[in-house]
């Protein structure tokens, strides 16, 4: 029954220190489909974070930390964007500290 189900799932949670993620329960029918995900390793390391270990072939370039462009602090392409149009808005709380968004003002707007 689900009730069972529910109680098995939240028992090995607590004892294993991690749940079955909701799109994997519609594939846990068996105790052993429960056990041959419990026996799975962990590996909690993100893609990127992967690769910062690798060595990486010499025509290969990874940018690990994000570069946004804003139009007062553009160099290399003396503001211009590629995006003429279109705002920059930052609505994250920890990446308003990091990063300043820009509106764009159309030259029609002053008539």
């Amino acid at each position: 029954s689900h009730l069972q189900k529910y109680q098995i799932l939240n028992a090995c949670s607590r004892v294993f220190k991690h749940s079955v993620p909701n799109s994997i329960l519609h594939q846990i029918l068996t105790y052993d489909d429960l056990k041959k995900f419990y026996s799975t390793p962990v590996d909690t390391v993100l893609p990127l974070e992967r690769m910062k270990r690798i060595d990486l072939p010499p025509n290969l370039h990874v940018q690990y930390e994000p570069h946004r462009f804003h139009p007062d602090e553009d160099t290399m392409f003396n503001g211009q964007t590629a995006f003429p149009k279109s705002n920059t808005l930052v609505t994250g709380i920890r990446t308003k500290r990091k990063f300043k968004g820009s509106v764009v003002t159309s030259p029609f707007e002053a008539y």
